[in-house]
């Protein structure tokens, strides 16, 4: 009799994994996919949803967006009928992972990409990032209007390079020594009225807004190891025009995003090769 049992349930099984979508009309659509999904563990039937939604919007990233929510019986998936039709959830699922991947491949390539650009930019005006040169950067708190903390930035620049610049865009960095996250990391820009020529240095002392990311906290307000480091991360000529492009995503930023994609990429092959 546990003989007997034991084969309907393997025959039930390979029923269930045997049933293929038919997508002749929204309704067949449905119930084939009902047909399909019931008694199906709760984590294929996720893999299943991700797959369409990957298939059908051509989307790597199935977990977000407007249809993430849908059921797989939703007849919106029927817009990718001619992929899916006859087709079985193992099938669909293998689809699914096999977009997924190329979309995240080509992903990765178009961040590759870009990092280069900006490296060839960056190179095409290597002498500003060269010469242009920061010192005694400073981060300090005083006390401004109504008695409220404001933060100071100082820091003394020297124009090393061989060309005229107007304004310059920076990137701090608010750290202690021996903690790995930074109080504050942020950008800000400063325009220099009548411009830095080539060999000039000026010392500042800029007040960025007291309520934005530079405002002091009292996690560290009161901290006497406070390092500030500055980097130049892009300048505008004499006629304001920007060296680098300000539409360009930086190499550092890119590349991290290529790993981080690369990463989901392995995940997924993974998982593929498993099916």
């Amino acid at each position: 009799m546990r003989k007997v049992g034991l084969v309907l349930l393997a025959a039930m099984l390979i029923a269930g994994c045997g049933q293929r979508v038919n997508t002749s009309s929204p309704d067949a659509y449905s119930k084939s996919i009902e047909a399909m999904v019931k008694d199906m563990p709760a984590a294929k039937q996720a893999e299943l949803k991700d797959s369409l939604i990957a298939i059908t919007f051509n989307t790597a990233e199935p977990q977000t967006g407007i249809w993430s929510q849908a059921e797989p019986t939703a007849p919106v998936f029927m817009g990718a009928k001619d992929k899916i039709n006859g087709l079985t959830a193992d099938q669909i699922i293998k689809l699914g992972y096999e977009t997924r991947i190329k979309l995240l491949d080509q992903k990765i390539a178009d961040e590759a990409a870009s990092a280069q650009r900006y490296q060839a930019a960056r190179a095409k005006v290597a002498d500003v990032f060269q010469g242009v040169k920061i010192d005694n950067a400073q981060y300090r708190i005083s006390k401004g209007v109504l008695d409220i903390d404001q933060p100071q930035i100082m820091l003394h620049i020297t124009n090393g390079s061989k060309r005229p610049i107007k304004t310059v865009y920076l990137n701090g960095a608010l750290t202690s020594p021996g903690r790995a996250v930074p109080w504050i990391s942020s950008g800000f820009n400063y325009e220099f009225p009548g411009g830095l020529e080539p060999g000039e240095s000026q010392s500042l002392t800029l007040e960025p807004n007291m309520f934005g990311d530079w405002k002091p906290q009292d996690s560290f307000a009161h901290r006497t190891d406070l390092h500030l480091d500055l980097t130049l991360i892009n300048a505008a000529g004499a006629d304001g025009t920007m060296l680098i492009d300000e539409t360009m995503v930086d190499d550092k930023t890119a590349t991290a995003e290529a790993t981080r994609l690369q990463g989901e990429r392995n995940a997924l092959a993974a998982k593929l090769a498993k099916l």
